[in-house]
């Protein structure tokens, strides 16, 4: 082959290459000025590109603005310098490469995760050996995992079959295959699977990888996933990968209950006899919680985590709130923790609002500290407030004079420090400027039960309402969501009947029912019920006297719906009979049985200390410290606004949330998607809409 034949293939790849890069700019440089695939807030019209005294386009200035939670503009920056390419380029191979790298992870921050996949070949057509390193790989993974499942999985296939692949890549795609086998539960030769992956490479660091990798996804693995696997084991494979990690999680598990702990001691115990496994120390440290998910979430997102985080938590820790305040603060604490093992520095004040002088402490903190969790009592809200306005006469108070340094600011405002209240609602027009809200609202409870009924196909409710102040305002939500008049989307029905009782007089609960049902002991067949389901905003304890006069008088098809009171009262009794109460949800903030990896992370770490199990106030404490950590770096600035607050929070990654997710919208309203729970046998578990359908469409056959 003569010379001009080698090279001509070459200079076809590299047009190619070129038009492929010009492309890919043209429309990453679109998106960023607004058009269809841009970010949130962003804006159309021409846009200058910072450059060099040189005349080149800064790169250090693409990485400044990344770091800072610039995307818009790091994004930008990197377009016009990948835009530069070809045989005259003045930007050389490793800044393309770094270029492409900056574009991958805005990209990826953007939810773009198709152009990351391109920005990531880009950069691999650069250096080959680039897909060798683990930074790539962990991107390419990320945009996978952001990818709809079935494309996901085609492109991990197509990197497996790739012969251009390293080894590593492909090695990295099988196992991101066989995972995804595992999350959806299929089995069949999984096991087998695995071995042979394993059984593919005699490299011991490989070899740890993959076993640490197995026994982190089989954290997520539901009950009865687990319970396949582990029957699988047998005194011939124990000590071996997969079935060793099958075995360990199994004992991890049964170190999360504190009665059954000393029986996972002795399956480890037993294991690390003349154990097969690469990886030695896991049999040390299963026991500690797995915090890779935050280590993975802390490198992926960009702003604060290019320096320390200052939080500040507010909170009565004496008292009757000082339990749930030390909760709090320990939640708050393990996520501090997790970060800081994972390189980000994030550090924790605490305010006793018990103490005297606290305001006067709050008033001391130094500018770094600009979020704030809390406060958790309306009162110390009302007292900050009072102080905001009484330090300036109606100017500005306490949090203004800390920003401004004793001067005069503008009146009506918290000032520079944000503050995430732990209440389920603030005054009027106050959330979102004033203050910002990290806990859920009475609307967010009526909406969870309400679109699940939706999801069932029901239409039409009833509401029994006690004679007290809290059903009766519940119920003026319920009323309100259901004929529209809220506002939400897809929630309206038709209100069939509405029923006041005496929250006290239990005796005289049978006659109502009877009367509101249109029926009496002597009828032989169902009421003719014209509403599915009923609205009871009572507690647990009237609420498990209320629904046996409906059984009483026939009336076993309704799906009865409730409040966080009725986890409450479960969690306080720790058993509910399951059988009495197939077709009854209530809302919740806290799943006792999460398998999602900060859940998890709580779970151990609590399990850890031997004295605790995890609840909500633990789970509060730990997401406000994962959410104030992903906030970008400008808005942890004495210097942001409410509005640039509010985009910030409007504009937030999915989060490793170990409760239920919340949400803000542009003009700083959060709201949390609650779990919808049923009762348990040893308490509550989610409620399975597939199974609920099964259970209400047989009630109203029969």
């Amino acid at each position: 082959m003569s010379e001009h034949t080698k090279r001509a293939p070459r200079r076809a790849l590299r047009v190619i290459f070129i038009l492929g890069a010009l492309l890919l700019s043209i429309f990453l440089l679109g998106s960023c000025a607004g058009l269809p695939g841009g970010f949130p807030g962003s804006h159309t019209g021409e846009r200058t590109t910072p450059k060099s005294q040189s005349g080149q386009v800064n790169l250090s200035a693409a990485q400044q603005a990344y770091d800072t939670g610039n995307l818009q503009q790091a994004e930008s920056i990197a377009s016009a310098l990948v835009a530069q390419t070809g045989p005259d380029s003045p930007i050389g191979v490793s800044e393309q490469s770094a270029a492409w790298r900056i574009i991958a992870l805005t990209s990826l921050a953007g939810n773009r995760p198709q152009y990351a996949l391109s920005a990531l070949e880009q950069w691999r057509s650069l250096n080959p050996r680039t897909a060798a390193q683990e930074e790539w790989l962990q991107l390419w993974r990320r945009a996978l995992d952001e990818l709809p499942y079935h494309e996901a999985v085609q492109a991990a296939e197509t990197a497996a079959a790739s012969q251009s692949s390293p080894w590593q890549q492909v090695m990295e795609a099988k196992l991101y295959i066989l995972e995804n086998h595992l999350r959806a539960g299929v089995l069949s030769g999984l096991p087998e699977e695995f071995e042979r992956l394993y059984q593919s490479t005699g490299d011991p660091a490989t070899r740890r990888k993959l076993e640490q990798r197995l026994f982190s996804r089989l954290h997520g693995s539901n009950q009865a996933v687990m319970q396949q696997l582990c029957a699988l084991v047998n005194e011939r494979n124990e000590k071996y990968y997969p079935y060793a990690l099958f075995r360990l999680e199994e004992a991890r598990r049964l170190f999360l209950d504190p009665t059954t702990q000393d029986l996972a001691r002795e399956i480890v115990n037993f294991m690390t006899e003349d154990s097969r496994l690469a990886d030695k120390n896991l049999l040390r440290t299963w026991t500690d919680p797995d915090l890779s998910s935050l280590g993975e979430f802390a490198a992926g997102t960009s702003g604060a985590r290019a320096g320390e985080i200052h939080l500040a938590l507010v909170l009565p820790m004496s008292g009757q709130y000082g339990n749930l305040s030390d909760k709090i603060v320990r939640g708050a604490e393990i996520a501090c923790n997790g970060f800081r093992r994972n390189g980000q520095d994030v550090r924790l004040r605490l305010i006793d609002s018990d103490q005297p002088g606290w305001l006067q402490e709050l008033a001391a903190l130094p500018p770094e500290v600009q979020i704030v969790g809390g406060p958790l009592r309306a009162s110390d809200y009302a007292a900050i407030k009072a102080a905001n306005q009484g330090t300036h006469e109606a100017a500005s108070g306490i949090i203004n004079w800390i920003a401004s340094g004793g001067a005069d600011a503008q009146p009506d405002q918290l000032g520079s420090r944000k503050f995430f209240t732990f209440l389920r609602a603030l005054e009027p027009g106050e959330e979102g400027r004033l203050a910002w809200r990290f806990f859920s609202s009475n609307e967010d409870q009526v909406e969870a039960v309400l679109l699940f009924a939706k999801n069932l196909g029901i239409n039409d409710y009833a509401v029994m309402t006690p004679e007290e102040s809290y059903g009766q305002r519940m119920s003026a939500l319920f009323r309100s969501e259901v004929t529209g008049l809220s506002g939400a989307d897809g929630l309206d029905g038709v209100l069939v009947k509405e029923q006041l009782y005496p929250a006290n007089e239990h005796q005289a609960w049978n006659k109502l029912v009877a009367n509101f049902l249109g029926t009496d002991k002597e009828a032989e067949t169902a009421p003719q019920t014209q509403f599915r389901a009923l609205f009871l905003p009572d507690s647990w304890q009237n609420a498990t006297i209320m629904m046996p006069h409906f059984l009483y008088y026939r009336e076993n098809r309704l799906l009865f719906m409730g409040t966080m009171l009725w986890e409450q009262g479960i969690s306080l009794q720790q058993r509910a009979d399951s059988g009495s109460y197939r077709l009854v949800v209530f809302p919740g903030a806290w799943d006792p049985n999460t398998l999602s990896p900060s859940g998890l992370i709580l779970r151990t770490a609590l399990a850890n200390s031997g004295t605790e199990t995890p609840d909500f106030w633990f789970s509060l404490g730990y997401d406000f410290v994962t959410m104030a950590a992903s906030l970008p770096a400008s808005a942890h600035s004495a210097q942001s606004t409410p509005y640039d607050l509010n985009l910030a929070l409007a504009s937030l990654p999915p989060l490793p949330w170990s409760g239920a997710p919340l949400s803000w919208d542009n003009a700083g309203l959060a709201k949390q998607s609650l779990f919808v729970f049923t009762p348990a046998d040893n308490g509550f578990i989610l409620a399975d809409p597939a199974r609920f359908r099964v259970y209400y469409q047989r009630a109203w056959r029969e």
